[in-house]
């Protein structure tokens, strides 16, 4: 499980990053604003191609509802 300092330093990270190309973070309780975090840095992100965020519990219909949205 990630709180949101953990996943706020992803974030960030993220940004910056120039080399990662796949993040998996399924199976992890991110919550509804972490997920947010992460969606608003891979905006800037240009290299990152695959961001895996299955199985957060209690977050499905939030997933695809923003999922939906970015689309």
């Amino acid at each position: 499980m990630y709180d949101m300092l953990s996943l706020q330093k992803i974030a960030e990270s993220l940004k910056v990053n120039k080399t990662l190309t796949t993040l998996n973070l399924e199976s992890n309780y991110v919550s509804g604003d972490g997920i947010i975090l992460i969606l608003e840095a891979i905006n800037v992100n240009q290299t990152l191609q695959e961001l895996h965020l299955a199985n957060q519990v209690g977050l499905k219909l939030f997933v695809v509802s923003i999922l939906i949205f970015i689309i």
